[in-house]
């Protein structure tokens, strides 16, 4: 599987300089990964950063007991803050990014990283903007935790998944929230049957709508 650089741009529009595009594209590796999988383990040592061309990202955290928590997705088009800020600082990775959605990415070896952030004007900024929204994104999930009533963040999560998916019929069980959550299954049931009663989902065998 090759790509070209029209192709790389149909998704990176923002990084139009076409030496930059041509250093990305001879110095990267395209790999493909399926549903479930797991591109960035906790404690990973980061050697290669990913842009990701199709499907989408889950990021979660883990506590010393194994508890994780969901923090945000990464679609196309963009690449995982938190991952790029590991690459920078030569530290390891601090998250778990399972895939969500199967995934095309583009796999750079992070050694690339400070030289095209000297050598070229729009990769710079696009790192940087890349780690403020993500930033942004961490923000939100701290508030979602400290201040957010369960049934509020379990909808956010819905909304937040049909989004990435660009599906509103969301092929999931309800124990993959209850972990995604940092809950019991047993409170997302309660919880969602809540928001069906109020007309804002409607559950199935499997599966979630979001009306």
């Amino acid at each position: 599987m090759a790509i070209t650089e029209n192709d790389f741009l149909a998704v990176y529009p923002q990084l139009n300089d076409l030496a930059l595009v041509k250093d990305i594209i001879n110095n990267s590796k395209i790999i493909s990964l399926k549903e479930g999988e797991i591109l960035i383990d906790l404690d990973e040592n980061m050697e290669s950063f990913p842009l990701i061309l199709s499907g989408s990202l889950k990021i979660l955290r883990e506590d010393e007991e194994g508890n994780e928590v969901f923090l945000y997705y990464v679609n196309s088009g963009n690449t995982c803050a938190t991952t790029v800020s590991c690459c920078l600082n030569k530290t390891r990775s601090n998250i778990r990014a399972i895939i969500e959605e199967d995934a095309v990415f583009l796999s750079i070896p992070n050694q690339f990283m400070d030289h095209w952030i000297k050598d070229y004007e729009v990769w710079r900024n696009y790192i940087f903007q890349s780690m403020t929204q993500r930033f942004n994104d961490m923000l939100y999930a701290v508030d979602q935790l400290a201040f957010k009533k369960m049934d509020e963040r379990i909808l956010h999560y819905i909304q937040e998944t049909a989004r990435t998916t660009k599906n509103n019929i969301l092929h999931i069980s309800h124990q993959e929230i209850a972990v995604d959550m940092n809950t019991s299954r047993e409170v997302v049931s309660r919880l969602l049957k809540q928001l069906e009663n109020e007309g804002i989902v409607k559950l199935g065998r499997g599966k979630i709508t979001l009306l």
